[in-house]
Order: structure tokens, then sequence, then C-alpha cells
């Protein structure tokens, strides 16, 4: 009866080839996230909090219920507030679909239709992969199908597609622009990593050129963003918290200055002492002995 009709084509707008990354982090309010760039997409979405995104050089405030995209080859950072906790999710995947360039440089407010959604590609996860809650601070879990069911990967696919049509059908999402207000976003979120990193790793040695590397910038445009933020030289900063935990050391009378100087990767006793009698005005045993 039918055979006089044309057929309706499926046109396939959006495919996606792999997952590479599905994980919902429970983050405190100190967490930190070094600049990256990869070859595929990466969606971050804030379920409970918020967080500063820094994309490409735009800064931006990512308030609970709302989803931002990194598309591939784009440098990104997230960093917090420090006022509250935050539970965040962060899926990654590989699409060549040009249709998904309309999510560039915006952050969209899901609706309720879009949390259903995401709901269901969220509870296929948790059937297939089993818990996607990842506690190893920040390194993203390989993922592994633990209960293959028919059609796994394939009902994640179409539950993640339908998501990604709901947010391109939508019109409640803010485009992300470079104003002078996401530049001071972004310059105060990148100084406040560095700062966070080298707190982190008081009990290394680090050097510019260090930094330059782990953040994937010149020396020229480190030290400039810096000067926007700090009176002082990163170095010297840098110095300044490790004579501010050798003075936490000293106090504890637990070690001698030699191997306060030690843990504290100084090349030398005299080079330690130096820093810190710069520091305070005094020598470290002149100091031990005066909290003593």
């Amino acid at each position: 009866m039918a055979k006089n009709l044309n057929p309706l084509k499926i046109e396939k707008s959006i495919a996606i080839s792999s997952f590479n990354t599905i994980d919902y982090y429970n983050l405190n309010k100190d967490f930190y996230q070094i600049p990256d760039s990869h070859p595929y997409w990466e969606l971050v979405y804030v379920d409970r909090g918020a967080i500063i995104s820094n994309y490409d050089g735009i800064g931006h405030t990512l308030s609970e219920g709302e989803v931002i995209f990194h598309p591939p080859g784009s440098t990104h950072s997230h960093i917090s507030n420090r006022v509250v906790s935050n539970s965040i999710l962060v899926v990654s995947f590989t699409s060549d679909s040009e249709l998904l360039s309309i999510l560039k440089k915006k952050n969209f407010i899901l609706s309720n239709d879009s949390k259903r959604i995401l709901s269901l590609f969220l509870d296929e996860c948790k059937k297939s992969l089993g818990d996607i809650e990842n506690t190893s601070g920040g390194i993203p879990k390989q993922l592994k199908i633990t209960n293959d069911v028919t059609g796994t990967t394939q009902m994640l696919e179409c539950y993640f597609i339908e998501f990604l049509y709901s947010l391109i059908r939508s019109s409640s999402y803010n485009i992300l622009e470079k104003t002078r207000s996401s530049h001071v976003i972004a310059s105060n979120s990148f100084v406040e990593l560095i700062k966070r990193h080298l707190s982190d790793n008081v009990y290394k040695s680090l050097t510019l050129e260090d930094l330059c590397l782990k953040f994937n910038v010149s020396k020229s445009n480190l030290c400039k963003k810096w000067k926007e933020h700090s009176d002082i030289g990163i170095i010297d900063y840098f110095i300044s918290l490790k004579v501010k935990e050798a003075k936490r050391l000293l106090k504890q009378n637990e070690y001698s200055v030699t191997q306060i100087a030690d843990m504290l990767n100084y090349s030398t006793i005299h080079h330690f002492s130096h820093s810190f009698k710069k520091n305070t005005g005094m020598s470290p045993s002149e100091y031990k002995n005066s909290i003593l």
C-alpha cells in the first residue's frame, strides 16, 4: 500500500564516536584545575555550588544548574570560589559534527526537560558503568562496562545526543565574550591558580620555567598577569610560603634547622638561612630560640 510513498530519511546531524571520560566530582572549597587542552569536547555541569571557569581567556562564574562546553583544542581551567563546596559532572567525548559549534562560548541554564534527559543519561551510566563518582582528586577514571546490558553504549549516545539537542534548541544561555569584566575574572583566577599550585608544592623546588611549562604560558605573559595582582615577584612569593612553613615547623620543635632546610628543598643550609633572615629579620636558629 505504501509503495508510492517517499521514505523519510534520517539525518544524523550529531554523531558521537566515543565517550572518553564520565566523572562526577564532589569537590571542596579549595579545589583548582591546572589549565588543560585536549583534542575532544568536554562538558562541565555544576550540580551543586558554583565554580569559576576560564575558557580561552574568558572568565565566567558557572552557577548551579548551568553547563559549559569546551571545544577540542581550547585551553580551559576551573577553580572554586572558596565560598562553597561543589559537585560537578565532567563528560568528555569525541565528535566531528559541525552542528556542535553552536555550543561554543556559551553557558546554558538547564531547563527541567534538559535536567530530566541528563538524569536519564546518568541513570544509564550507573546501570552500565557502575558508580561514576570520582574520588581520585581530579584524575579521570578509566571507563569500563561493568554490566553489559543490551545496547549499553548506544543508549548512552542516544540520551546524550538528546540532551545536546535540548540545549541547541534552547534560548536559555549566556554568550561568553571577552569583556573587561571577563578579563578581570580570568586574570584573577589564573593568578589564584598559581598561588594554590605554589602552596601545594611548598616542599618542592619550582622555577619560572617550571610554572610556564605547567600553565602553558610564556614567561613574559606569566609575569605580566602576576604583576597585575601582586606587589612581589612570583619566586619571592614562593619563598615567603617556604619561610612561613619553616616557621611552622620550627614551632613544632621536631626537626633541626638542617632537616627543615632539606625538607623544603633548599640547596644549602646557607641558602635557607639567607632566605629566612631576609623575610623575618632573624636567622632560623634565632627565631627558634625566640619562640621556645
